[in-house]
């Protein structure tokens, strides 16, 4: 892929985020860190 570093790992960042917000416990803790992520 011709994605930089940065943009590489934020992508595969989302993905991990996704899979994990799909977790009972990681639904709770992505409403509360929804607001964060947006922030950075």
């Amino acid at each position: 892929m011709s994605f930089p570093p940065n943009r590489n790992n934020l992508i595969h960042l989302k993905k991990e985020v996704k899979r994990f917000s799909n977790s009972l416990v990681g639904s709770k803790i992505w409403k509360s860190t929804e607001i964060s992520f947006y922030l950075y």
